[in-house]
């Protein structure tokens, strides 16, 4: 297992799966975190990019953990062993100090999660009576600017069983938009090979059918012909 984070040195890194929209320059930067219901899992999907100017370096971790609570969320791999390498950065203003209603969901490392490991922590603890302020988690050696892309999927959950409601959260900094968001509609899981193979079948059923239809058709059309 991977050492769980607390405070600003050992704060858990949540698993989220982020889809970072990218309106991406260093000047004018965005990073999405997006979660789908799909196929009976939760995927969390991010992208985009990070102006660091007017972020402040707090400290770094090689030992993160990609776990999902009421306060963190990432995207990117499991690094459940101990090989979570990541920076965090004080800065961000707005969004709530939660972002679930749910304990830790610990991301499987068997789990189709890969790319960057990012996010944010909505509230780190750091103040009196556990108030704190909002951290943005990067990778190390993190470039002002650079791409990000990650994404992280929780097998068997849906937004009920890890507390996630529906809606668009936004932190802001400088010329740094951060959302954490939610799609409405559950995604389809790909069809299997069983399943596209019966709606094949069917349709050339429907082509076959059809066919005969028209040749139905054109023989009483000549049929009335004649007798006229």
């Amino acid at each position: 297992m991977g050492h769980r984070l607390m405070g600003k040195k050992t704060l858990p890194l949540l698993a989220g799966g982020f889809l970072l929209l990218t309106t991406a320059s260093a000047a004018d930067a965005a990073m999405i975190l997006r979660l789908e219901e799909v196929g009976g899992d939760v995927v969390v999907r991010g992208s985009g990019s990070i102006n660091l100017i007017g972020l402040t370096s707090e400290s770094t971790s090689n030992t993160a953990t990609n776990t999902f609570s009421d306060m963190h969320v990432y995207a990117g791999p499991a690094a459940e062993n101990n090989d979570g390498h990541v920076e965090f950065w004080s800065g961000l203003t707005g969004g709530p100090a939660t972002i679930s209603s749910t304990t830790d969901v610990f991301l499987p490392l068997s789990s189709a999660s890969f790319g960057d490991l990012f996010g944010i922590i909505s509230n780190d603890g750091s103040g009196v009576g556990g108030a704190g302020e909002a951290l943005l988690v990067l990778p190390q050696g993190y470039i002002s600017g650079t791409q990000l892309s990650g994404t992280s999927r929780f097998t068997g959950q849906t937004f009920t069983s890890m507390g996630i409601s529906l809606g668009t959260l936004t932190w802001t900094s400088g010329s740094n938009t951060v959302q954490f968001t939610t799609d409405a509609e559950p995604v389809p899981a790909p069809l299997g090979v069983a399943s596209a193979a019966a709606v094949f079948s069917t349709i050339r059923r429907l082509k076959h059918n059809t066919r005969i239809l028209q040749l139905a058709s054109r023989k009483r059309a000549a049929s009335t012909t004649s007798i006229h």
